[in-house]
């Protein structure tokens, strides 16, 4: 039985908080398993409330703990945590060599390809499946059962409030719906009664100051840390963003979430699977998706995309997901928008 697991992967939020389905399995499997999970600030703050993670380890790859000395620090901070298994479903060259220096005392998990000679399990990296149908492979290889596994950051919240929180950022340009939609939603769902709220991180600290200065009345808590973020998501109705990190943590909150998708594919995310969440797109474009996961400019300069997905289309979609949600849970008027 496998007692202590290092999990790392040093990726983006969205990313990070994908793996915490890796964590669950295993607590799934033993529910006494300890696992160490590594990833880069600011996500390490939520690795930390995951399935199973009794250590979270910080590994700044662009600071302080860039270059190889760094990788040499972050093997130490592992080997001290004594785990029977290193798993890593991140590809690139830092694991690897990690993977590499800890075969001799570990055994160790990755993917094929062209690190794949440093690990002693090796699996198959296929480029169109979804995010966890890549993860479940490593599991496979543990013989660890992840059929039930789901997204889980912190324990869930028992009581909802009204509020409706709006995330209009993205890493990449072309994944974010313009700001006068996210404004003219906002002004919408406040004249139906809800209470609205903007979050980002610092990068998004202009795009939430334009959405709040149009619409009077929204609180914008742009510039809160994760930590802060995901206990207003546990609590909220409901929060809409753009397929980006904040869009993921609510899914791992628990919140029901609509995402917007225009570049990517929302197939990777198999939100089929998860009631509470939906996905939005302008139908019949026929040059989307076109990205992993996005561009800085639109390929074709229209961004069509994003720019033609009409507020009321997510509005409609909003208020047909709270209507279902209230169904469901045998809710009062507080789950809908009229």
């Amino acid at each position: 039985m496998i007692r202590r697991v290092c999990i790392a992967n040093p990726a983006f939020i969205g990313d990070v908080l994908f793996s915490s389905r890796l964590c669950d399995a295993l607590v799934q499997a033993n529910s006494d398993v300890e696992i160490a999970f590594v990833s880069r600030p600011p996500a390490h703050e939520l690795a930390s409330l995951f399935p199973g993670v009794t250590r979270a380890i910080k590994f700044d790859k662009r600071g302080v703990d860039r270059g190889l000395s760094g990788v040499h620090r972050l093997r130490e901070q592992i080997l001290d945590f004594s785990p029977d298994v290193f798993l890593t479903p991140h590809r690139g060259w830092r694991m690897g060599y990690l993977a590499h220096r800890l075969r001799s005392k570990v055994r160790t998990v990755g993917f094929q390809g062209f690190w794949g000679f440093c690990f002693h399990d090796k699996v198959q990296f296929k480029a169109g499946d979804s995010f966890f149908a890549r993860e479940a492979r490593l599991l496979d290889a543990l013989g660890v059962p992840h059929t039930a596994a789901k997204m889980r950051c912190g324990d869930q919240a028992e009581r909802r409030t009204p509020e409706i929180i709006l995330a209009p950022g993205a890493n990449w340009a072309t994944k974010r719906w313009p700001a006068a939609s996210f404004a003219e939603l906002a002004a919408q769902l406040q004249q139906s009664g809800r209470p609205v709220a903007l979050t980002g991180g610092p990068m998004e600290a202009a795009l939430c100051a334009e959405i709040a200065a149009k619409v009077p009345g929204t609180l914008n808590r742009c510039g809160e840390s994760l930590v802060e973020a995901l206990q207003h998501m546990k609590k909220a109705a409901l929060v809409i963003a753009n397929d980006s990190g904040l869009a993921h943590l609510a899914r791992a909150a628990g919140c029901p979430t609509l995402i917007l998708f225009g570049p990517t594919p929302s197939t990777v995310h198999e939100l089929e699977h998860e009631p509470n969440c939906e996905a939005v797109a302008l139908p019949d474009l026929g040059c989307a998706p076109c990205s992993a996961h996005g561009h800085q400019v639109c390929p074709k300069n229209h961004h069509r995309c994003m720019n033609d997905l009409p507020v009321s289309q997510v509005r409609e979609r909003a208020d047909g997901l709270l209507s279902i949600l209230t169904a469901r849970t045998g809710g009062i008027a507080e789950g809908s928008l009229s």
